[in-house]
């Protein structure tokens, strides 16, 4: 399901599964590097997030964004920084709590993004 363009293999995956299991078909986990790009792939995010992550919740996705914990900064798998603002007129996208070094996300959470501990088992996608 999905966009032609990517692979959502309907399981989930701590986070270094996720970019293992993309890796090994050739593709790197999703990466979404602009509030234009993020809006315009909503749709797909929330289409996969409504497999149950390995915790209960549903609604949250990888991403291919990694860090030290509340230290700044965070970057995606290419290497290059994670520059979401920290704040628009639409939602501040940083969820303040900090749970682990891996990112996760999900559109309609009152805070899109989210530093996640890397062993929960959520669904991802690969391009």
């Amino acid at each position: 399901c999905g966009d032609p363009g990517y692979v959502f293999p309907m399981r989930l995956a701590n986070w270094n599964e996720a970019v293992a299991a993309c890796k090994d078909e050739g593709l790197s986990l999703l990466t979404l590097k602009t509030v234009e790009e993020y809006e315009a792939n909503e749709e797909y995010l929330r289409l996969w997030g409504t497999l149950e992550g390995g915790n209960g919740d549903t609604g949250w996705v990888w991403l291919a964004g990694h860090g030290d914990g509340a230290n700044d900064p965070w970057l995606w798998s290419d290497g290059t920084q994670i520059n979401f603002p920290n704040s628009t007129p639409k939602d501040t996208w940083w969820h303040p709590t900090v749970h682990g070094d891996c990112l996760r996300t999900n559109p309609d959470y009152y805070k899109h993004l989210s530093k996640a501990n890397c062993d929960w088992k959520l669904p991802y996608a690969c391009v």
